[in-house]
This record gives structure tokens, C-alpha cells and sequence, in this order.
């Protein structure tokens, strides 16, 4: 236990058995494409300088790719991805094309997106009946315009996207004719958007099964969280085969959100084993980069990178945790930035508070502890918190001058 390596990780060995890893289809690589810049645009929107430090910053961490926006609609995303490419962002950068609004003019959005010098061009288009419905397109003229759009993007020469919008509301059947059509027309990728988080991860499994059979090329997903099971169904279609996942800084995007980026990251590298190639001990510092920019508060117990998510309080815990941090620390928090932290509160007895006091320096006579155990548990109920620093030091000041 005293040779604990940093980097190691402790998860369920179950996750590596013979049984439990021949019902999995894993691809060798998995890109992680970060749409914080586009998707998490529909919560906080963001000018042109913070885009592109943004994408510096997710460009150092490592990210394969980044989606910047919609360079045919707005002319600051036009701007803010010619700077990335000038800039030297070794990220591909992704720029999206939706041509399904009455009238659009999605030719010329293609061509400037074309302009703007995007590695790649994703064309979204709504699939579901009810999408359909409500902007009058059949599913003939969808498929028309699909192909049309995945055509003309690649007739300029673009790595060409297509993606299937509320797809998890879509007819398999349907999905399939779509697919091959929009193959056949040229797209390298065929993306899966659960646009409304509907699918249970089964349902998705099943969904990236059939169009990688059907396409025969790389699927992307985009996993919306309105359920909860945005990670959840990102992960089955990994274990389905898929190739590309979306992900937001913090998960966050329209309504609530998607897959957060440091989530998806650690749970393919530590609960799959998967090398991603992306510097994870940045994760907490861009997760507060992001939070602090786009004024969008993160839970305290916001897994990974969350102020709690290494917290202990019970004595249980602390002393497990600072004899064998594995106990209950499955990473350690320094693999993603984070770092652990002792909260006193009701529950916190002489193990937690001499473990407190030593990390503040503070020397507490041993006849004293049980008088500030009570007084912890007073104050932590009064207040329904954790002490802070100050509050703990200020309690061991006045007993230490009595």
C-alpha cells in the first residue's frame, strides 16, 4: 500500500472479466469531441476571444476535437475558428451546418463554413416523425435534402458529418434508408443524436449495433442528459463499437445538458482501461475555467471535479482513506486536478478532527478533542454545512486560549 502509484486506478476488476468484456464491441480508439463552443453555447452564449482561449485550453488538455460553432449562421463563429486554424489548434475543428429551417440557405452556410477553414463539416438533420411534422418534411424530402447537403459539402472538398437529429425517436427502419443514402452520398461519419435523453442504454446499444452494420463507417453519438443517462448511453455506444463521442465542460448545453467531458473521459480510461491520449490532470482546472466564464455553477458534488467529489467527514472514512486511499477513492485526485478534502460536520469525530487540525497546523490537546467533536457537531447543524477553515480554526484558537 505505501508504493501506491498516483496514476493507479481501483475500479471493480469485474469490469475486466472474460464474461463481462466478450458482450463488448470496443472500438481501438475513441475521439472525444468536445461541443462546449457549440452545444454549450445554447446555455451561456460566448464571443469570439473566450471561444478561442477555450479552445487553447481543450487543445492543451488534449481533446481530438473540438465543434466551434456554426460558422454559416454567425459570422463571430466565422471569426473565432479562423483564429483557432491561424492560431495553430492541433484539435480538428468542427463547424455545423443545419439546412433544415424553411428557406435556408444551406448551400451558402456550407460554403462558409468552407471558408472559415473547419477540418470538418457536420450537417445536422431532424429524422423523428414528430420533427418532421412540425416543419412540414416528409421523410423523402428529408432524405433529399440530406443527401443534397452531404454532397455539395463534399464536392468542396470537406470531411463531411451527417448526424441524425432526435434519431432515438426515429424508426430503425427509417434510420437505416437514411444512413445508406447519406453513405452513398459521401459522409464519413453517421452520428446518433439522443436529442431528448429518450434512450435507455440497451435501446442505444441496439441503435449503434445496427448502423455501424448498416454504414460500415464511423458513429458518432450525442447523448443529451434530460433523464439522467446521458454518460450511461454514451458508454453503451462505446461498447456497441462507436467510434466518436460528444461532450461538454461540465455537460453543459441545452436544457440539461449532456455528457460532461471529464465524466467520459475517466470512465473510458478507469472503468474501461482505455489510453485517450488526453491530459486528465487538467480536467479540474478547465471544469472552473468554464464555470467562472460562462457564470454557469456547478453542484458541489459534481462528480470528478466538483468540490466534494473527494470529501470525507465520517471518521470511518477518513481514517480509511488516509491509511489506503483506494478505500474509498477509486482514482486519486490529483489524476484529474481535484484534491481531497476533510469536511467536519455532524458525523466527524477525534480521528477527522486531529486529521483537520494536522493539515492546518494546528496542535489540539488530546483532553480537548471530545468538548470540539460537540461543538463541530453543534455548529455543523446550526448551519446544515460543513465547517469551514475558518470557523474550525477559530473553535480550536479559543479552546487552546481558555
Amino acid at each position: 500500500m505505501a508504493n501506491l502509484r498516483k496514476s493507479e486506478a481501483f475500479a471493480s476488476a469485474l469490469n475486466f472479466v472474460t464474461e463481462v468484456r466478450s458482450r463488448v464491441n470496443l472500438p481501438n480508439r475513441v475521439v472525444i469531441s468536445d461541443n462546449t463552443l457549440r452545444e454549450g453555447e445554447q446555455a451561456v452564449p460566448l464571443g469570439v476571444d473566450d471561444k478561442v482561449m477555450l479552445a487553447h485550453e481543450l487543445d492543451e488538455l488534449g481533446v481530438h476535437q473540438i465543434q466551434a460553432g456554426c460558422p454559416g449562421r454567425s459570422k463571430l463563429d466565422q471569426q473565432a475558428i479562423r483564429r483557432m486554424k491561424n492560431e495553430g489548434i492541433n484539435a480538428k475543428i468542427e463547424g455545423v451546418v443545419i439546412p433544415y429551417e424553411t428557406g435556408f440557405p444551406w448551400r451558402k452556410h456550407i460554403d462558409l463554413a468552407t471558408d472559415s477553414e473547419s477540418d470538418i463539416i457536420q450537417i445536422i438533420m431532424i429524422s423523428s416523425p414528430i420533427l418532421l411534422e412540425i416543419w412540414n418534411i416528409s421523410e423523402e424530402q428529408m432524405i433529399d435534402i440530406s443527401v443534397s447537403s452531404v454532397q455539395y459539402s463534399k464536392d468542396q472538398g470537406n470531411y463531411t458529418v451527417y448526424c441524425a437529429v432526435d434519431a432515438t425517436r426515429t424508426s430503425l427502419n427509417f434510420l437505416k434508408k437514411l444512413s445508406e443514402a447519406v453513405v452513398n452520398a459521401g459522409a464519413e461519419r453517421f452520428g446518433i443524436a439522443d436529442t431528448l435523453g429518450v434512450a435507455i442504454p440497451s435501446a442505444m446499444n441496439l441503435l449503434v449495433q445496427t448502423l455501424k452494420k448498416t454504414t460500415g463507417i464511423q458513429i458518432e453519438v450525442h447523448c443529451h442528459n434530460d433523464f439522467g443517462l446521458a454518460l450511461a448511453n454514451s458508454l453503451a455506444a462505446v461498447e456497441a463499437g462507436a467510434e466518436v463521442v460528444d461532450a461538454t465542460v461540465n455537460g453543459i448545453g441545452d436544457r440539461c445538458g449532456g455528457v460532461s467531458l471529464d465524466e467520459i473521459v475517466m470512465a473510458l480510461e478507469t472503468l474501461y482501461g482505455m489510453k485517450l491520449g488526453i491530459k486528465t490532470q487538467g480536467l479540474y482546472k478547465l471544469s472552473k475555467l468554464v464555470e467562472k466564464i460562462m457564470n454557469f455553477p456547478m453542484t458541489l458534488s459534481k462528480p470528478l471535479v466538483g468540490e466534494r467529489a473527494f470529501s470525507h467527514t465520517t471518521d470511518t472514512h477518513v481514517r480509511a482513506v488516509t491509511k489506503f486511499p483506494p478505500s474509498f477513492e477509486t482514482i486519486s485526485p490529483e489524476v484529474v486536478g481535484n484534491k481531497r478534502r476533510i469536511l467536519l460536520g455532524k458525523y466527524s469525530g477525534p480521528i477527522a478532527i486531529e486529521t483537520k487540525a494536522k493539515e492546518l497546523g494546528l496542535v489540539v490537546p488530546a483532553d480537548e478533542i471530545p468538548e470540539i467533536v460537540q461543538i463541530v457537531e453543534k455548529i455543523s447543524v446550526d448551519k446544515r454545512s460543513p465547517l469551514t477553515d475558518e470557523e474550525f480554526i477559530d473553535i480550536i484558537t479559543r479552546i487552546t486560549k481558555r
